[in-house]
């Protein structure tokens, strides 16, 4: 799964797991389907608290589309 990502700030999120990929990095304005590690890091909740970054995890987007049928 991955979480959909919009950011007004280049940004890069550190991955905690060393055997992957380190870094993961957004560009600004641009959608961008990120990992699922990255909310993991610690910069992606405080870029999510002050509005730098608006991002869809894939469960908010499940339950969204349960509410949309009813």
């Amino acid at each position: 799964m991955s979480i959909a990502i919009i950011s007004k700030k280049k940004l890069a999120f550190r991955n905690p797991d060393k055997s992957g990929e380190k870094f993961f990095i957004v560009q600004p304005l641009v959608m961008t389907a990120a990992p699922d590690w990255v909310a993991l890091d610690p910069m992606y909740a405080w870029a999510k608290a002050n509005g730098t970054i608006s991002a869809m995890e894939p469960e908010k987007a499940a339950a969204k589309k349960g509410t949309a049928a009813k």
